[in-house]
């Protein structure tokens, strides 16, 4: 089991102290997509620096361009970013063989799925990490 921080919504000033507060305590880091669009992709090259021995997660919530996101991601640091199962198959297999290539990994986001056929589908593309997400507006409806 990895224990995950998950830094959403927060100030960038803010998310650096949870961190620091947390960091022995942790396996990844994950910012989250409000941070990386509030603060840009140099949110994760700086935590990646800060912390260059945990897993850094950006939460891209990538749904096209799945090279260029992906390459975007993991190059500034991130060593998992997302992608969100609906999703072409395309920016699937992009994103899946980008990640491949630099040694790194894609968590597709299943939000949103309810049919097993989705899951299959995202695994015979090659995906090897889901999240299974539950989006807040989803929460506040009572859906599962």
């Amino acid at each position: 089991m990895k224990i995950q921080l998950a830094l959403d919504r927060l100030s960038e000033n803010d998310a650096f102290e949870i961190t620091a507060e947390v960091v022995d305590f942790i396996d990844w880091i994950e910012i989250g997509t409000g941070m990386i669009k509030e603060y840009g992709i140099r949110v994760v090259t700086e935590m990646k620096d800060r912390y260059p021995h945990k897993y850094v997660v950006a939460d891209m919530k990538t749904c096209d361009a799945g090279k260029h996101e992906t390459e975007q991601a993991l190059n500034a640091g991130a060593d998992i970013t997302t992608v969100m199962a609906f999703a072409s198959d395309r920016t699937l297999t992009d994103s899946i063989a980008v990640a491949h290539d630099l040694d790194k990994q894609v968590m597709i986001d299943l939000l949103g799925v309810k049919e097993n056929k989705e899951i299959r589908r995202i695994v015979d593309l090659g995906a090897t990490l889901v999240s299974l997400h539950f989006g807040k507006d989803m929460q506040k409806e009572g859906g599962r």
